[in-house]
Protein backbone atom coordinates (compact mmCIF):
# COMPACT_ATOMS: atom_id res chain seq x y z
CA UNK A 1 0.00 0.00 0.00
CA UNK A 2 1.50 3.38 -0.95
CA UNK A 3 2.07 5.92 1.93
CA UNK A 4 -0.19 8.72 0.48
CA UNK A 5 -3.33 5.66 0.24
CA UNK A 6 -2.32 5.42 4.05
CA UNK A 7 -1.86 9.02 5.07
CA UNK A 8 -4.80 10.50 3.25
CA UNK A 9 -7.78 9.19 4.83
CA UNK A 10 -6.47 9.63 8.11
CA UNK A 11 -5.31 14.03 7.29
CA UNK A 12 -8.63 14.03 5.56
CA UNK A 13 -10.44 12.57 8.89
CA UNK A 14 -8.65 14.77 11.26
CA UNK A 15 -9.30 18.22 8.72
CA UNK A 16 -13.23 16.88 9.19
CA UNK A 17 -13.54 16.77 12.65
CA UNK A 18 -11.66 20.11 12.92
CA UNK A 19 -14.04 21.54 11.06
CA UNK A 20 -16.97 20.19 12.96
CA UNK A 21 -15.26 20.99 16.21
CA UNK A 22 -15.12 24.88 14.72
CA UNK A 23 -18.69 24.73 13.66
CA UNK A 24 -20.37 23.56 16.84
CA UNK A 25 -18.43 26.76 18.77
CA UNK A 26 -20.62 29.03 16.54
CA UNK A 27 -23.67 28.18 18.66
CA UNK A 28 -22.19 26.88 21.67
CA UNK A 29 -20.35 30.19 22.90
CA UNK A 30 -23.45 31.18 24.68
CA UNK A 31 -23.69 28.23 26.70
CA UNK A 32 -22.76 28.09 29.96
CA UNK A 33 -19.32 26.59 30.29
CA UNK A 34 -18.14 23.83 32.84
CA UNK A 35 -15.17 24.17 35.56
CA UNK A 36 -11.64 24.25 34.13
CA UNK A 37 -13.54 24.49 30.53
CA UNK A 38 -9.97 25.25 28.36
CA UNK A 39 -8.35 22.36 29.90
CA UNK A 40 -11.69 20.21 29.25
CA UNK A 41 -12.15 21.17 25.91
CA UNK A 42 -8.40 20.96 24.58
CA UNK A 43 -8.31 17.50 26.37
CA UNK A 44 -11.95 16.39 25.03
CA UNK A 45 -10.61 17.98 21.18
CA UNK A 46 -7.75 16.24 20.57
CA UNK A 47 -8.89 12.74 22.18
CA UNK A 48 -11.53 13.24 18.97
CA UNK A 49 -9.01 14.20 16.68
CA UNK A 50 -6.61 11.73 17.37
CA UNK A 51 -8.78 8.43 17.34
CA UNK A 52 -10.68 9.85 14.26
CA UNK A 53 -7.06 10.49 12.67
CA UNK A 54 -6.08 7.05 13.60
CA UNK A 55 -9.35 5.09 12.33
CA UNK A 56 -9.02 7.22 9.26
CA UNK A 57 -12.44 7.60 6.77
CA UNK A 58 -12.83 4.62 5.25
CA UNK A 59 -12.44 4.33 1.79
CA UNK A 60 -15.20 1.70 0.84
CA UNK A 61 -18.27 3.91 0.07
CA UNK A 62 -21.19 3.20 1.47
CA UNK A 63 -22.34 1.95 4.93
CA UNK A 64 -19.21 1.45 6.76
CA UNK A 65 -18.62 5.59 5.35
CA UNK A 66 -21.66 6.64 6.58
CA UNK A 67 -20.86 4.38 10.19
CA UNK A 68 -17.78 6.35 10.70
CA UNK A 69 -19.22 9.46 9.96
CA UNK A 70 -21.87 8.93 12.47
CA UNK A 71 -20.04 8.01 15.40
CA UNK A 72 -17.94 11.18 14.07
CA UNK A 73 -20.58 13.57 15.24
CA UNK A 74 -21.68 11.45 18.66
CA UNK A 75 -17.94 11.89 19.55
CA UNK A 76 -17.68 15.44 18.87
CA UNK A 77 -21.18 16.05 20.38
CA UNK A 78 -19.66 13.61 23.54
CA UNK A 79 -16.55 16.24 23.87
CA UNK A 80 -19.30 19.08 23.68
CA UNK A 81 -20.71 17.99 26.66
CA UNK A 82 -18.06 17.18 28.77
CA UNK A 83 -17.28 21.43 28.26
CA UNK A 84 -20.79 22.68 28.96
CA UNK A 85 -22.99 22.56 31.98
CA UNK A 86 -26.72 23.04 29.34
CA UNK A 87 -28.83 19.71 29.27
CA UNK A 88 -27.42 17.77 26.61
CA UNK A 89 -30.32 18.37 24.63
CA UNK A 90 -29.31 21.85 24.36
CA UNK A 91 -25.76 21.03 23.85
CA UNK A 92 -26.37 18.51 21.00
CA UNK A 93 -29.15 20.63 19.49
CA UNK A 94 -26.32 23.22 19.14
CA UNK A 95 -23.62 20.45 17.65
CA UNK A 96 -25.93 19.40 14.93
CA UNK A 97 -26.30 23.29 14.12
CA UNK A 98 -22.43 23.05 13.56
CA UNK A 99 -22.51 19.60 11.61
CA UNK A 100 -25.12 21.71 8.76
CA UNK A 101 -22.69 24.22 8.96
CA UNK A 102 -19.73 21.98 7.92
CA UNK A 103 -22.20 20.49 5.93
CA UNK A 104 -22.90 23.96 3.85
CA UNK A 105 -19.42 24.71 3.43
CA UNK A 106 -18.38 21.98 2.42
CA UNK A 107 -20.87 21.60 -0.20
CA UNK A 108 -20.40 25.22 -1.39
CA UNK A 109 -16.31 24.01 -1.89
CA UNK A 110 -17.39 21.65 -3.95
CA UNK A 111 -19.90 23.71 -6.22
CA UNK A 112 -17.11 26.13 -6.62
CA UNK A 113 -15.01 23.12 -7.38
CA UNK A 114 -16.86 22.09 -10.76
CA UNK A 115 -16.43 25.04 -12.02
CA UNK A 116 -14.42 25.26 -14.84
CA UNK A 117 -11.89 27.52 -14.67
CA UNK A 118 -11.13 26.55 -10.47
CA UNK A 119 -10.93 22.84 -11.49
CA UNK A 120 -8.53 23.46 -13.53
CA UNK A 121 -6.52 25.46 -11.21
CA UNK A 122 -7.33 22.77 -8.66
CA UNK A 123 -6.16 19.86 -10.47
CA UNK A 124 -2.57 21.02 -10.84
CA UNK A 125 -1.81 22.32 -7.36
CA UNK A 126 -3.14 20.58 -4.02
CA UNK A 127 -2.31 23.98 -1.92
CA UNK A 128 -4.86 25.70 -3.70
CA UNK A 129 -7.57 23.38 -3.05
CA UNK A 130 -6.23 23.67 0.88
CA UNK A 131 -6.59 27.85 0.45
CA UNK A 132 -9.57 27.50 -1.29
CA UNK A 133 -11.11 24.99 1.79
CA UNK A 134 -9.96 28.02 3.92
CA UNK A 135 -11.59 30.94 2.33
CA UNK A 136 -14.84 28.88 1.71
CA UNK A 137 -14.99 27.54 5.30
CA UNK A 138 -14.11 30.65 7.00
CA UNK A 139 -16.71 32.47 5.15
CA UNK A 140 -19.49 30.50 5.50
CA UNK A 141 -18.97 29.85 8.86
CA UNK A 142 -18.73 33.69 9.03
CA UNK A 143 -21.73 34.44 7.53
CA UNK A 144 -24.19 31.86 9.60
CA UNK A 145 -22.40 32.68 12.79
CA UNK A 146 -23.66 36.52 11.76
CA UNK A 147 -26.93 35.26 10.46
CA UNK A 148 -27.64 32.28 12.92
CA UNK A 149 -25.07 31.28 15.47
CA UNK A 150 -25.23 34.57 17.36
CA UNK A 151 -29.01 34.44 18.23
CA UNK A 152 -28.37 31.14 20.29
CA UNK A 153 -28.44 31.99 24.28
CA UNK A 154 -28.69 28.50 25.33
CA UNK A 155 -32.48 27.15 26.52
CA UNK A 156 -34.38 25.95 23.47
CA UNK A 157 -37.33 28.55 23.19
CA UNK A 158 -39.33 25.35 21.00
CA UNK A 159 -38.42 21.93 21.71
CA UNK A 160 -40.74 20.42 18.62
CA UNK A 161 -39.20 22.91 15.97
CA UNK A 162 -35.88 22.29 17.54
CA UNK A 163 -35.91 18.92 17.04
CA UNK A 164 -37.32 18.67 13.31
CA UNK A 165 -34.33 20.91 12.54
CA UNK A 166 -32.07 17.84 13.96
CA UNK A 167 -34.52 15.43 12.22
CA UNK A 168 -33.81 17.46 8.98
CA UNK A 169 -30.22 17.97 8.99
CA UNK A 170 -29.65 14.80 10.28
CA UNK A 171 -31.94 13.07 7.79
CA UNK A 172 -30.38 15.52 4.84
CA UNK A 173 -26.58 14.82 6.02
CA UNK A 174 -27.37 10.81 6.27
CA UNK A 175 -29.18 10.52 2.61
CA UNK A 176 -26.28 12.84 0.77
CA UNK A 177 -23.32 10.99 2.56
CA UNK A 178 -24.77 7.70 1.37
CA UNK A 179 -25.82 9.02 -2.16
CA UNK A 180 -23.02 10.95 -3.18
CA UNK A 181 -20.10 8.09 -1.71
CA UNK A 182 -21.85 6.04 -4.11
CA UNK A 183 -22.62 8.27 -6.92
CA UNK A 184 -20.83 7.36 -10.73
CA UNK A 185 -19.53 11.02 -11.03
CA UNK A 186 -22.47 12.36 -13.02
CA UNK A 187 -21.30 16.12 -12.53
CA UNK A 188 -25.20 17.85 -12.97
CA UNK A 189 -25.91 15.04 -10.12
CA UNK A 190 -23.49 16.05 -7.59
CA UNK A 191 -24.63 19.60 -8.40
CA UNK A 192 -27.93 18.97 -8.11
CA UNK A 193 -27.07 16.78 -4.60
CA UNK A 194 -24.85 20.08 -3.10
CA UNK A 195 -27.40 22.19 -3.98
CA UNK A 196 -30.26 20.10 -2.20
CA UNK A 197 -28.09 19.54 0.73
CA UNK A 198 -27.65 23.34 1.27
CA UNK A 199 -31.02 24.49 0.94
CA UNK A 200 -31.87 21.78 2.97
CA UNK A 201 -29.45 22.57 5.94
CA UNK A 202 -29.78 26.14 5.55
CA UNK A 203 -33.71 25.66 5.97
CA UNK A 204 -32.93 23.76 9.39
CA UNK A 205 -30.79 26.60 10.75
CA UNK A 206 -33.80 28.85 10.11
CA UNK A 207 -36.33 26.92 11.64
CA UNK A 208 -33.90 25.97 14.81
CA UNK A 209 -33.04 29.78 15.32
CA UNK A 210 -35.13 32.21 12.82
CA UNK A 211 -38.91 31.15 12.81
CA UNK A 212 -38.61 29.92 16.90
CA UNK A 213 -37.83 33.56 17.77
CA UNK A 214 -40.28 35.07 15.50
CA UNK A 215 -42.41 32.34 17.77
CA UNK A 216 -40.58 33.89 21.03
CA UNK A 217 -41.46 36.90 19.71
CA UNK A 218 -45.00 36.57 19.08
CA UNK A 219 -45.88 34.82 22.37
CA UNK A 220 -44.14 38.26 23.68
CA UNK A 221 -45.97 40.46 22.29
CA UNK A 222 -49.25 39.12 23.00
CA UNK A 223 -48.12 38.55 27.11
CA UNK A 224 -47.07 42.49 27.35
CA UNK A 225 -50.08 43.22 26.06
CA UNK A 226 -51.90 41.34 27.95
CA UNK A 227 -50.02 42.74 31.01
CA UNK A 228 -50.77 46.62 29.54
CA UNK A 229 -54.46 45.34 29.35
CA UNK A 230 -54.43 44.60 33.38
CA UNK A 231 -52.32 47.76 34.20
CA UNK A 232 -54.49 49.88 32.37
CA UNK A 233 -57.43 48.44 34.25
CA UNK A 234 -55.28 48.62 37.68
CA UNK A 235 -54.88 52.12 36.61
CA UNK A 236 -58.46 53.18 36.45
CA UNK A 237 -59.23 51.46 39.67
CA UNK A 238 -55.95 53.58 41.11
CA UNK A 239 -57.58 56.91 39.27
CA UNK A 240 -60.99 56.24 41.49
CA UNK A 241 -59.04 55.08 44.40
CA UNK A 242 -56.44 58.26 44.57
CA UNK A 243 -59.18 60.67 43.69
CA UNK A 244 -61.72 59.47 46.56
CA UNK A 245 -58.74 59.36 48.98
CA UNK A 246 -58.11 62.80 48.26
CA UNK A 247 -61.09 64.34 48.60
CA UNK A 248 -61.23 62.26 51.95
CA UNK A 249 -58.59 64.05 53.04
CA UNK A 250 -59.43 67.55 51.60
CA UNK A 251 -63.15 66.48 54.20
CA UNK A 252 -61.06 65.14 57.13
CA UNK A 253 -58.81 68.34 57.09
CA UNK A 254 -60.91 70.54 56.68
CA UNK A 255 -63.28 69.09 59.61
CA UNK A 256 -60.68 69.23 61.83
CA UNK A 257 -60.07 73.13 61.23
CA UNK A 258 -64.24 73.61 61.71
CA UNK A 259 -63.88 71.44 65.12
CA UNK A 260 -60.48 73.51 66.13
CA UNK A 261 -62.41 76.68 65.19
CA UNK A 262 -65.62 75.82 66.72
CA UNK A 263 -63.61 74.87 70.60
CA UNK A 264 -61.58 78.26 69.96
CA UNK A 265 -64.73 80.10 69.86
CA UNK A 266 -66.27 78.91 72.83
CA UNK A 267 -62.70 78.70 75.09
CA UNK A 268 -64.30 81.82 76.78
CA UNK A 269 -67.07 79.75 78.47
CA UNK A 270 -64.72 77.24 79.83
CA UNK A 271 -64.66 74.85 76.61
CA UNK A 272 -61.16 72.78 76.20
CA UNK A 273 -59.33 72.74 72.09
CA UNK A 274 -59.17 69.34 71.65
CA UNK A 275 -55.68 67.72 70.67
CA UNK A 276 -56.06 66.56 67.15
CA UNK A 277 -52.42 66.17 66.76
CA UNK A 278 -52.90 61.97 66.20
CA UNK A 279 -55.21 62.48 63.95
CA UNK A 280 -53.49 64.74 61.55
CA UNK A 281 -50.62 62.52 61.29
CA UNK A 282 -52.67 59.63 60.75
CA UNK A 283 -54.07 61.51 57.93
CA UNK A 284 -50.57 62.86 56.84
CA UNK A 285 -50.03 59.34 56.15
CA UNK A 286 -52.49 58.75 53.90
CA UNK A 287 -51.32 61.76 51.95
CA UNK A 288 -49.16 61.55 49.06
CA UNK A 289 -45.88 63.08 50.45
CA UNK A 290 -44.42 62.86 46.57
CA UNK A 291 -45.92 65.35 44.21
CA UNK A 292 -44.95 63.81 40.52
CA UNK A 293 -47.60 65.94 38.94
CA UNK A 294 -49.86 62.37 38.73
CA UNK A 295 -52.39 61.73 41.46
CA UNK A 296 -52.36 58.36 41.07
CA UNK A 297 -48.71 57.39 40.81
CA UNK A 298 -48.30 59.76 44.00
CA UNK A 299 -50.54 57.27 45.60
CA UNK A 300 -48.95 54.35 43.87
CA UNK A 301 -46.01 55.56 45.82
CA UNK A 302 -47.72 56.52 48.93
CA UNK A 303 -48.50 52.54 49.27
CA UNK A 304 -45.93 50.93 48.36
CA UNK A 305 -43.96 53.11 50.88
CA UNK A 306 -46.50 51.24 53.58
CA UNK A 307 -46.31 48.09 52.19
CA UNK A 308 -42.14 47.85 52.13
CA UNK A 309 -42.34 49.29 55.75
CA UNK A 310 -44.39 46.52 56.71
CA UNK A 311 -41.50 44.01 54.73
CA UNK A 312 -38.47 45.87 56.42
CA UNK A 313 -37.22 47.91 53.34
CA UNK A 314 -36.69 51.69 53.26
CA UNK A 315 -38.38 53.11 49.98
CA UNK A 316 -36.63 56.76 49.67
CA UNK A 317 -38.37 58.79 47.13
CA UNK A 318 -37.56 63.05 46.31
CA UNK A 319 -39.49 64.19 43.22
CA UNK A 320 -37.99 67.52 42.21
CA UNK A 321 -40.75 69.34 40.31
CA UNK A 322 -43.83 67.74 38.94
CA UNK A 323 -42.57 67.08 35.84
CA UNK A 324 -44.32 63.88 35.09
CA UNK A 325 -47.99 65.88 34.15
CA UNK A 326 -48.50 65.86 30.98
CA UNK A 327 -47.13 62.09 30.16
CA UNK A 328 -49.55 59.43 29.56
CA UNK A 329 -51.06 57.90 33.13
CA UNK A 330 -51.42 54.25 32.27
CA UNK A 331 -48.02 53.60 30.95
CA UNK A 332 -46.50 55.77 32.90
CA UNK A 333 -48.08 53.69 36.60
CA UNK A 334 -47.18 50.09 34.56
CA UNK A 335 -43.23 51.99 34.27
CA UNK A 336 -43.40 52.52 37.74
CA UNK A 337 -45.18 49.62 38.94
CA UNK A 338 -43.11 46.87 36.95
CA UNK A 339 -39.57 49.40 38.25
CA UNK A 340 -40.83 48.88 42.08
CA UNK A 341 -41.71 45.71 41.92
CA UNK A 342 -38.70 44.26 40.62
CA UNK A 343 -36.61 46.33 42.61
CA UNK A 344 -38.69 44.87 46.15
CA UNK A 345 -38.18 41.11 44.50
CA UNK A 346 -34.32 42.00 44.42
CA UNK A 347 -33.97 43.69 47.95
CA UNK A 348 -36.22 41.25 49.81
CA UNK A 349 -33.14 38.39 48.86
CA UNK A 350 -31.01 40.42 51.09
CA UNK A 351 -30.52 39.78 54.62
CA UNK A 352 -28.71 43.13 55.88
CA UNK A 353 -31.03 45.03 56.95
CA UNK A 354 -29.32 48.49 56.17
CA UNK A 355 -29.42 46.79 52.86
CA UNK A 356 -32.53 46.74 52.44
CA UNK A 357 -33.24 49.84 50.23
CA UNK A 358 -34.87 51.62 47.23
CA UNK A 359 -33.75 55.09 46.23
CA UNK A 360 -35.74 56.83 43.79
CA UNK A 361 -35.21 60.32 42.43
CA UNK A 362 -37.78 61.92 39.89
CA UNK A 363 -36.09 65.37 38.44
CA UNK A 364 -36.86 67.92 35.29
CA UNK A 365 -34.04 67.60 33.30
CA UNK A 366 -33.86 70.60 30.74
CA UNK A 367 -37.50 68.95 28.54
CA UNK A 368 -36.93 65.74 29.70
CA UNK A 369 -37.85 64.13 33.31
CA UNK A 370 -35.03 62.03 34.42
CA UNK A 371 -36.18 58.96 36.60
CA UNK A 372 -33.02 57.14 38.21
CA UNK A 373 -33.97 54.29 40.88
CA UNK A 374 -31.29 52.10 42.16
CA UNK A 375 -31.50 49.10 45.07
CA UNK A 376 -28.96 46.84 46.46
CA UNK A 377 -28.88 43.63 45.21
CA UNK A 378 -27.78 39.56 45.92
CA UNK A 379 -26.14 37.06 43.27
CA UNK A 380 -25.37 37.72 39.73
CA UNK A 381 -27.67 40.04 37.03
CA UNK A 382 -27.18 38.57 33.66
CA UNK A 383 -28.15 40.79 30.74
CA UNK A 384 -29.05 40.21 27.97
CA UNK A 385 -29.62 43.00 24.87
CA UNK A 386 -28.66 45.46 27.51
CA UNK A 387 -31.59 44.38 29.90
CA UNK A 388 -31.45 42.04 33.17
CA UNK A 389 -32.96 38.84 33.03
CA UNK A 390 -35.08 36.83 34.81
CA UNK A 391 -34.03 33.77 36.60
CA UNK A 392 -37.84 32.71 36.15
CA UNK A 393 -38.35 33.49 32.80
CA UNK A 394 -39.78 29.80 32.07
CA UNK A 395 -42.65 30.44 34.59
CA UNK A 396 -44.06 33.18 32.85
CA UNK A 397 -41.95 35.93 34.32
CA UNK A 398 -39.24 38.37 32.11
CA UNK A 399 -41.26 40.32 30.07
CA UNK A 400 -41.63 43.01 32.62
CA UNK A 401 -38.41 44.94 31.77
CA UNK A 402 -39.01 44.67 27.88
CA UNK A 403 -42.61 45.86 28.54
CA UNK A 404 -40.97 48.57 30.33
CA UNK A 405 -38.10 49.50 27.23
CA UNK A 406 -41.24 49.44 24.99
CA UNK A 407 -43.39 52.02 27.04
CA UNK A 408 -39.52 54.01 27.25
CA UNK A 409 -39.64 53.50 23.39
CA UNK A 410 -43.03 54.63 22.86
CA UNK A 411 -42.36 58.18 25.09
CA UNK A 412 -39.37 58.34 22.58
CA UNK A 413 -37.34 58.35 25.71
CA UNK A 414 -33.94 56.26 26.46
CA UNK A 415 -33.28 53.57 29.31
CA UNK A 416 -30.37 52.22 30.96
CA UNK A 417 -29.87 49.48 33.05
CA UNK A 418 -26.64 48.33 34.73
CA UNK A 419 -25.08 47.23 37.84
CA UNK A 420 -22.19 49.19 39.89
CA UNK A 421 -21.16 47.10 42.56
CA UNK A 422 -23.75 45.74 44.97
CA UNK A 423 -25.98 47.94 43.68
CA UNK A 424 -28.67 47.84 40.59
CA UNK A 425 -29.20 51.03 38.99
CA UNK A 426 -31.85 51.86 36.31
CA UNK A 427 -31.77 55.53 34.64
CA UNK A 428 -34.64 56.89 32.18
CA UNK A 429 -35.06 59.89 30.18
CA UNK A 430 -38.43 60.77 29.08
CA UNK A 431 -38.69 63.87 27.08
CA UNK A 432 -41.66 66.38 28.54
CA UNK A 433 -42.47 70.05 28.33
CA UNK A 434 -39.99 71.64 30.40
CA UNK A 435 -41.83 71.68 34.52
CA UNK A 436 -41.05 73.72 37.47
CA UNK A 437 -37.66 74.04 39.07
CA UNK A 438 -33.56 73.22 37.80
CA UNK A 439 -32.67 70.76 40.18
CA UNK A 440 -34.45 72.44 43.14
CA UNK A 441 -37.35 71.07 45.07
CA UNK A 442 -40.70 72.96 43.75
CA UNK A 443 -43.57 73.97 45.31
CA UNK A 444 -45.30 71.21 46.28
CA UNK A 445 -43.19 68.50 45.94
CA UNK A 446 -41.02 66.38 48.72
CA UNK A 447 -40.43 62.89 49.61
CA UNK A 448 -40.34 59.73 51.93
Amino acid sequence: MPFSAFLYPRLEAAAYLAEILIAEYLFLGGLVKRPHFILRAAGSGLLVLLVGTVSGIPAQAGFPRFLWFLCAMAACIAAAVCCFEDDVFTVSSACVAGFATQHIANKCTILLGLIPVVSKILAHSEEMHAVLEILVFGYIYLLIYYVFGRRNRGKADNIQLRILAIVIILTCIGVNRLVVDSATGNVYFEIAACIYAILCCVFALMIQFTIARWQEADTERLLIRQHLADAEKQYEQWTVNAGMIKVWIHDLRHLMDRIERHAKSGQGDGARVPDLTAIREAVDRLSPTVRTGNDTLDTLLRNTDDLCRQNGITLQCVAYADCLKNLDGTRLYFLFQNAIDNAVESVSAIEDPEKRLIDISIRSFGDSASIRIWNYYAGRVSFSDGLPVSRRQSQGHGYGMKSMQRIVDAFGGVMDARTEGEIFRLDIMLPTPRSGGDGVPAAGSGGF
